[in-house]
């Protein structure tokens, strides 16, 4: 159900009369006692888990958000959510936008809630978002679609490998996160990880793409200009020094990966979340 509704959903993003109307994209930083009250929006609402979990209500039907989930909730569902753990750190991303279809109202298809909670390969796709998501040119408006598919055809290629097989069990995923975590200015390969959980390479190749839905060597990368995203936007730390944590020895080099990823340069993206 959720492909097929995710296909129509796409069809309209490419239909050349369909613009997008953006209210909201920020990252949350949530108290310990956080709780997002009973409501029903008639926009399109993503979240994007970077660190704690939330125990959210959609339709009535309950959930957990944790720790590297990523959730869509489409127009007309009835949400409410709290933090799971109430004494922990909580932070998430939130982005809502508006479809607005030929006739220029906002559509209201029926979508169902699609959550997955291995998705941390989707997140830069949000953080893409913001810098469309703050213009209103024709071309922000198409650079933003495109990105919006973009979403989506990732998603529906996780799901599908979540569909087939689980790949690598719950203790070996937090080994590889935990790993990589310590080791961003090693220049970690695809073998490093192997040998963290165990597992030969070659099995390891096969379990690690069906879990993430990417091979080891782009989910390295991904990960690496998460940790610096999140550094520019966290710390006053110069750019070379967040480049040099993060295992860049190259400005050059990890501007040019940086500004591939996100669409702007290293400085462009602190300045726009600050």
């Amino acid at each position: 159900m959720w492909v097929n509704d995710s296909k129509l959903l796409l069809e309209r993003l490419l239909h050349p009369q369909t613009r997008l109307s953006f209210v909201r994209c920020h990252m949350h930083r949530a108290s310990p006692k956080w709780r997002m009250p009973d409501r029903v929006i008639d926009d399109h609402i993503f979240y994007a888990v970077y660190d704690g979990s939330i125990r959210a209500w959609l339709d009535g039907k309950e959930q957990h958000w944790m720790d590297g989930s990523f959730t869509w909730v489409g127009p007309g569902v009835r949400q409410h959510a709290v933090n799971l753990n109430p004494g922990k750190r909580l932070e998430f991303f939130v982005f809502r936008v508006g479809i607005i279809d030929e006739s220029g109202e906002k559509a209201k298809d029926p979508f169902p809630p699609f959550t997955c909670n291995q998705a941390r390969e989707l997140f830069p796709y949000l953080e893409a978002l913001v810098q469309p998501a703050r213009m209103e040119s024709p071309l922000a408006q198409e650079r933003a679609k495109g990105i919006l598919c973009a979403l989506f055809a990732q998603a529906l290629e996780l799901q599908s490998f979540t569909r087939q097989t689980q790949g690598l069990t719950p203790y070996h995923r937090s080994r590889i996160t935990a790993w990589m975590n310590q080791n961003l200015d090693q220049n970690p390969s695809a073998a490093d990880l192997a040998n963290c959980t165990g597992l030969s390479l070659h099995y390891f190749r096969q379990q690690f793409k069906r879990s993430f839905g990417c091979s080891p060597r782009e989910w390295i990368r991904r990960e690496r200009l998460r940790h610096a995203a999140a550094l520019l936007r966290e710390s006053d730390e110069p750019v070379q020094e967040v480049a040099e944590i993060c295992g860049y020895s190259s400005l050059p080099s990890f501007s040019r990966l940086f500004s591939h990823q996100y669409g702007c340069s290293p400085a462009q993206w602190r300045q726009r979340l600050r």
